[in-house]
Parts: structure tokens; sequence; C-alpha cells
């Protein structure tokens, strides 16, 4: 069987029982990404240990603060000096009412990291909350590859994302028998414009023993949505995945 692809995990927040159980699973592939400075290194040092792990490092929205000019100058340097991250991420915009006070900074902070994506010629992995219009309009003028982690915004805005050059990372949600607007933005966009994700130790319907394996179920439930083979959606999704995310390897 070939190997699943998890293309959005925070594997530096596991417990250290479960990083001990990533070596007993030789058929899933890792992008483990950062957020924020407090676990770039982290996220580094993991994907050294694990052959099966790459790394991502960004500043994700909800860690835009006052100093954050300071901490996209240390995200700057890290990636100049670290060819062996696979993408800027995560990243994003959170117009969550909590973030509020922060959207003008957040919107600074991102359009940085997508310059700095474009520059360095690597994908970016994106956070996207009530922030769909603002981010398409840095994507229209930011050309950008990479991914939509947890995308909640229909069909419609999909193909949008889509349009711009990202791929659409699906997650648990899709286990739920009622995600109904969730399941048919994926039969909209098709099994060429998607990736798979866990979002562990943070997403939807991780099973508690060893969270990344949801993937075959969430792989599994993709091919009853498209009517093709779950071989089939492994293989596609992995090789969307190696294509964007490790096509310099």
């Amino acid at each position: 069987m070939s190997r699943l692809f998890d293309t959005h995990c925070h594997l530096v927040d596991l417990s250290e029982d479960l990083k001990d159980q990533l070596t007993s699973h030789n058929t899933i592939q890792f992008l483990s990404v950062g957020t924020n400075p407090n676990d770039w290194q982290n996220t580094l040092k993991i994907s050294d240990l694990y052959s099966s792990v790459h790394s991502a490092v960004g500043l994700h929205p909800w860690f835009v603060a006052d100093n954050y000019l300071n901490d996209l100058s240390l995200l700057a340097t890290i990636l100049a000096n670290a060819s062996e991250i696979k993408a800027v991420g995560e990243i994003g915009l959170d117009f969550n009412k909590k973030y509020q006070a922060y959207y003008n900074e957040q919107l600074i902070a991102f359009e940085y990291q997508l310059k700095l994506a474009n520059q360095l010629e690597r994908p970016v992995s994106v956070h996207c909350y009530k922030a769909y219009n603002q981010a398409l309009q840095l994507f229209k003028t930011i050309p950008s590859q990479g991914i939509m982690h947890g995308f909640m915004g229909g069909l419609e805005l999909a193909k949008q994302f889509v349009k711009q050059g990202l791929y659409i990372g699906v997650n648990g949600i899709i286990l739920n028998s009622n995600a109904r607007r969730y399941h048919q933005m994926i039969k909209g966009i098709g099994l060429a414009n998607l990736v798979l994700e866990t979002d562990a130790p943070y997403g939807a319907n991780l099973p508690s023993l060893f969270p990344f394996d949801v993937l075959p179920k969430i792989a599994t439930q993709v091919a009853t949505l498209l009517a093709c083979s779950v071989e089939e959606v492994i293989d596609q999704t992995g090789y969307n995945a190696s294509m964007i995310l490790l096509k310099d390897s």
C-alpha cells in the first residue's frame, strides 16, 4: 500500500508516548508545523529525529502580538538558514473577535510571510477563519502554492483558492455524518485538488491511542464520496502532497 501523507499536524504537542510510536508507523509521512517562536526549533528537531517527518515553521495569526515584527525577523533568519524546512506555516488570518485587536497586524504578517515563501520558493500551510476574502486578495497579488488547512469556507470559496494554486486539506470533520456542506465541498473539488490532514493532537475525531489512525478512515470516506477506491485516494493525495511539499527532495 502507498504511504499516507498527513499534511498538517503538530508533533511537538504530542505526548512523549505518542512520539515514540512514530517510528513504528512507517506507512505515514508527516508535515509537522510550527506556529510561534517557542516551538520552531523543536519542530525542526523532530524532523531531524524521524525520517518520515518533514517540517514547516511560521507565525500563526493567534500569535501575532505586539512583538510580531521581531518574530517575523527571526522567522526569516531561520528559513534562510534551514533549507530542509519544506513549507512556511502555519500562517494565515483569523478574524475571530477574540483576535480583533490585531487584525491589521495579522494582515501585515500574512503578507510578509507569503512574500517570504514566494522568495524562497516554498509552499505555505494556511489557517483561515472568517477572513477568506482578505486571504484571496493577497493570493491574487502574491503568487503562492500550498495548502488551505482546516478549510471550512464551502465549495465556491474552495474553488477560488484552488484557482490561486492551493490544495484543500481534508481532516476528520469528514467523518461527521451531518457535515453535508463539507461533503459537498469535497465532491465539488475532486481528488486532484485534495490532501489529507489530521491536525493532531487538536483535530476532529482523533483516536486516543494513536491519533494518526484516523487517516485511513478519512481516506475511506473520501473514496465513498468520490466513488473511487481507497488506494486511489491514498495514491493521489500522497502524490499531491509530495508534489507541493517534497518537489525539491
